[in-house]
């Protein structure tokens, strides 16, 4: 299969969630679940809007200028730090948050779009009823965010830590497609947690960094491998992931050739600090065809 910008650009694509500041020592970049989202739809060629909110302190509007984006505007911006002890899992804090965003929020222009991608990136989007504001044909979720709290504090700000209970299923009605990471089930730590996501959702994608991904559907699941690259930040992998992943299911393409194409955009993604590797995203297309299903 041949790829093209032109196979996506009938495309219309919606992300919902906080675009953030995420700290890299110094250096503040615009990060979070959305805008990962957002940047894979726009890059790989699809038709790209954007729901946040961000603070008055916000610096990256620029970075939003590739997108319909609209911003809700008040309070802080959300910004957080990532810190990847070796051969431990990731640490997150949080330090600041912006406003929650309600399905009432959304404009009637970025209704009806081909995809909707849900990705909050810690609590932002609880209220329930994203699928049916948004009318969209795929309606896809990143459930990272819908997982997370702010805990005790740590360095400025709080430690992010899981939900002390169990997600509220309304929050997963009608949704396609969701993604989630073995970190999350583990930082859930409860065994009945993704077979409870199994049982509610149609397709459930479960991401494990280098060790690649699992597709649970209709009962039965399958393995993919990666696509061999150096990864210098995985920040986002997750995000990019789910992002190419939906665009497959918005062409009608089988969840299989779906998924390969989510772990072709994520490879690309993990070769720089933060989204700097954006702009690369077109060698998704060169990528695709050398993701190989391990089981079946």
């Amino acid at each position: 299969m041949k790829l093209s910008t032109r196979d996506f650009a009938g495309l219309r694509t919606l992300s919902v969630g906080h675009v953030t500041h995420d700290r890299y020592g110094e250096q503040i970049v615009p990060g979070g679940c959305a805008y990962y989202g957002a940047q894979t739809f726009h890059q790989l060629g699809a038709q790209t809007q954007l729901l946040t909110a961000v603070g008055d302190d916000f610096l990256a509007y620029e970075a939003l200028a590739l997108f319909e984006t609209h911003v809700l505007k008040g309070g802080n911006t959300t910004v957080f730090s990532n810190i990847y002890p070796p051969g431990e899992p990731r640490l997150q804090i949080v330090e600041t948050q912006a406003p929650s965003i309600a399905p009432a929020q959304l404009p009637a222009k970025f209704r009806g779009a081909d995809v909707l991608f849900v990705a909050p990136v810690m609590g932002e989007l609880m209220e329930p009823g994203w699928v049916a504001a948004a009318n969209a044909r795929i309606a896809c979720a990143g459930l990272q965010g819908f997982l997370k709290i702010g805990a005790e504090p740590l360095g400025g700000g709080r430690r992010v830590r899981a939900l002390p209970e169990m997600i509220d299923p309304a929050l997963l009605h009608g949704f396609d497609a969701v993604f989630l990471s073995e970190e999350d089930v583990a930082m859930v730590g409860m065994p009945e947690f993704l077979d409870q996501i199994i049982s509610s959702v149609p397709i459930v994608a479960v991401t494990d960094g280098e060790n690649g991904c699992t597709i649970y559907e209709g009962g039965s699941s399958f393995r993919l491998g990666v696509f061999p690259s150096n990864t210098v930040d995985p920040t986002g992998a997750g995000d990019t992931f789910a992002a190419g992943m939906s665009l497959g299911l918005g062409l009608g393409w089988s969840t299989l050739d779906a998924a390969r194409l989510g772990t072709a955009a994520a490879s690309v993604i993990v070769e720089g600090w933060g989204a700097q590797t954006a702009s690369d995203l077109k060698q998704t297309f060169e990528r695709f065809a050398d993701i190989a299903i391990q089981n079946h």
